[in-house]
């Protein structure tokens, strides 16, 4: 329109002088022509919804609605993002630098009266527990463990499914399942592409128990022996499936016959314990972006102490930090109690939560794995996400949750 200006008059001149639409149909004309177009007709889509739930999913469910419910009573109230949030947002999970934490809150007072009012709003959307990345104790007051380990990249992960104990009564009819009743039921059932995982079960092959035996019979062609990498991960799968019931595996051909692997050669019975003793936990995301924590397996340690220094350190493209590099602390072992008093106070809330949260599972992990309990020493908070820091910390049932809906 070149540079002529307009003003109100003309505009509302031609606006008055554009031509009128109207449409002349029926409604019975219009209705007709709807139910005719095919793209309104076509079959409805289902959806292919999963029984298997992360447990951190559901439980970030929760702590979303909890925080929309407290935005929706105060909409008037603008919460102010705490200093570096939107630098933490930009980086990338996938990123080899190691972990950093802000561990010294800045304490100040001079708040006007809405400020306070708004801080007292964060401080109560920062009370809500975040999801765990481990199993505890009082999990198992309600849900049965099941515990599996998944594949990612030729890795053995350890996850523990959590089954309600009315579906465990009704799928068993009121008895209590062994590991293998456990995997016989619901190996099948879990599509682990949907959770960012190899397809790896139900395994190839036939299981039975007996007395405290498991075996396993496989065909000529399984896929188990294909390497060194491959034996590796199928040994450490049954052990973490099998350990908690069973002391031997017996791999035998249809025949009866021992099976004899390439690399390992004639398998007579392997003892079965658990793969992940004495071993350090590691931030590991799966390729949807599922982050897990996962022990490395590729070094085994003395004590917790030296474990505990290694979990500063990425170990591969894969395993990353979980402990910042600028928080130090002494370790002090007692029977079964691990005492790790800080070198300067932590205040958890002066961290990212999320970091936080897979720091102090991780710690815990790692110490299970030596048969130790945690207490903490100089930690600003006495109580945390569901833990009372004043006293030794439950030793955790295993790593990463999974719900199984009922």
């Amino acid at each position: 329109m070149g540079n002529h200006e307009w003003d109100d008059e003309q505009i509302e001149q031609l606006l008055s002088n554009a031509p009128k639409i109207k449409d002349e149909r029926s409604k019975e004309d219009i209705l007709a022509k709807l139910k005719s177009d095919p793209r309104l007709n076509g079959p409805e889509k289902k959806k292919n919804w999963q029984k298997w739930m992360p447990a951190s999913i559901t439980a970030a469910a929760v702590v979303t609605m909890t925080i929309l419910v407290s935005s929706f009573f105060n909409e008037n109230i603008s919460v102010p993002q705490e200093a570096g949030m939107e630098d933490r947002a930009a980086e990338s999970p996938e990123s080899s630098e190691p972990v950093e934490a802000k561990l010294y809150k800045e304490e100040s007072t001079d708040y006007t009266d809405e400020e306070s009012e708004t801080n007292s709003i964060a401080t109560t959307m920062q009370d809500v527990s975040l999801p765990r990345m481990a199993v505890y104790p009082s999990d198992l007051e309600e849900y049965k463990e099941f515990r599996l380990a998944l594949s990612s990249q030729a890795e053995a992960i350890p996850v523990t499914f959590l089954i309600s104990k009315e579906k465990i009564a009704e799928d068993f009819g009121g008895n209590w399942p062994s590991e293998l009743e456990l995997y016989r039921k619901y190996a099948a059932d879990i599509n682990e592409n949907a959770f960012g995982f190899s397809e790896y079960h139900p395994m190839i092959g036939q299981f039975k128990e007996e007395k405290g035996l498991i075996i396993h019979t496989l065909p000529k062609d399984h896929p188990y022996d294909m390497g060194s990498a491959a034996e590796h991960q199928y040994f450490q799968t049954i052990e973490w499936t099998f350990s908690e019931e069973h002391d031997l595996l017996k791999v035998i051909n249809k025949d009866g016959s021992n099976a004899e692997f390439a690399h390992m050669g004639l398998l007579k019975s392997v003892a079965l314990n658990n793969p992940f003793k004495k071993t350090a936990y590691y931030l590991y995301t799966l390729e949807n972006n599922q982050q897990l924590l996962v022990p490395w397996t590729g070094k085994t340690f003395e004590d917790l102490p030296s474990a505990l220094k290694e979990m500063k350190s990425a170990q591969s493209d894969f395993f990353k930090p979980i402990i910042p590099k600028n928080v130090n602390f002494t370790v002090n072992e007692d029977k079964e109690v691990a005492t790790i008093t800080f070198d300067k106070t932590v205040d958890l809330e002066a961290m990212d939560r999320e970091e936080a949260g897979k720091m102090m599972d991780g710690i815990l992990l790692t110490a299970a794995s030596f048969n130790l309990k945690v207490k903490f020493e100089n930690v600003k908070q006495t109580e945390w996400n569901g833990f009372d820091l004043t006293q030794p910390l439950p030793q955790p049932i295993g790593p990463n949750p999974f719900y199984l809906n009922n």
